[in-house]
């Protein structure tokens, strides 16, 4: 009830009052409401400059495992995997997404995660932003989401580009392994 009681001072404009009522219940015993009262405290506080991206990643990784298995783990997976981009932080990105398609299949949120993985992955190796990775880092990446790879134009296109990068930097080892030889 308290939690509610926040979004509705919010609503009706008495800000403080409910950032007041949300930090109370973010420190109260019943972890569902505190865990919840807490993500929004990380999205206030992150959105007031009071925290920066780096800091709200890591409050709220503490968060993941304050409640399991139902639609609020799946929103904080996605807003993780949103706050690992903006951070450039594609790998841990795509396991945030992966943790919500894997773990909490069934729910709508986990189809969403698993196109949003999908996007991300040609964003990076269609679109180029894995050109501003490390060659090596860019390659991890492949490696440990290849089934992401679209099939048929796209992926061959994807792997080509890739391979082509490998061989720039000299990594000829690891463009062999990518094309199976």
């Amino acid at each position: 009830i308290e939690y509610l009681t926040g979004r509705k001072q919010l609503v009706n404009g008495q800000v403080n009052e409910a950032e007041k009522t949300w930090r109370s219940v973010a420190e109260g015993p019943y972890a569902r409401s505190r865990g919840r009262a807490r993500f929004v405290m990380v999205e206030r506080d992150l959105a007031a400059g009071r925290i920066d991206v780096p800091e709200a990643i890591d409050r709220l990784e503490k968060l993941r495992f304050a409640w399991r298995g139902d639609t609020f783990e799946a929103i904080l997976l996605h807003r993780l995997a949103d706050l690992y981009l903006q951070n450039k932080q594609y790998a841990r990105a795509l396991r945030s997404l992966q943790d919500v398609a894997n773990h909490l299949s069934g729910l709508q949120r986990a189809e969403l995660a698993a196109k949003r993985m999908r996007e991300i992955f040609q964003r990076l190796f269609l679109q180029g932003e894995a050109d501003t990775l490390n060659p090596l880092d860019a390659l991890t990446i492949y490696e440990q989401f290849r089934e992401l790879t679209p099939a048929g134009e796209k992926g061959n296109r994807m792997l080509s580009d890739l391979v082509d990068r490998l061989v720039n930097v000299d990594l000829l080892d690891s463009a062999a392994k990518l094309l199976g030889g």
